[in-house]
């Protein structure tokens, strides 16, 4: 989903890789710290 969205939004993917996967990494960290 996240990669079809990507491909038809090509200039905002970038950005919103990066939004999504800091996004992700802080809610693992929290998940792992519980």
């Amino acid at each position: 989903f996240i990669f079809r969205a990507a491909k038809e939004y090509p200039d905002a993917c970038e950005a919103t890789r990066i939004d999504i996967d800091r996004k992700l990494s802080a809610a693992l960290k929290e998940w792992r710290e519980e």
